[in-house]
């Protein structure tokens, strides 16, 4: 998991607002990894569109990619919502 937060606060840091805590979401976001939030697409990583406060100050959207069939993410980020 420490690569993977590293990765992400160093591609991904500037596109969330500076008080969010990314190593703190990155644990937190692993409980809505559910069907509820899953995209269905032909896709090498399982994709998730959730819905998460304070994220920017342009959206309250996060996409996280999983391994397929896991928890462990390999991204995360947030989104505009179309």
């Amino acid at each position: 998991e420490f690569e993977e937060i590293e990765y992400i606060l160093d591609k991904h840091s500037k596109d969330f607002n500076p008080d969010v805590d990314l190593v703190r979401l990155f644990t937190e976001i692993k409980q809505y990894l559910t069907d509820k939030y899953k995209i269905n697409r032909f896709s090498t990583s399982d994709i998730y569109d959730i819905p998460y406060e304070g994220l920017s100050n342009e959206t309250n959207n996060i996409r996280v990619l999983t391994l397929p069939n896991t928890k462990n993410i390999v991204n995360m980020y947030p989104i505009l919502k179309k």
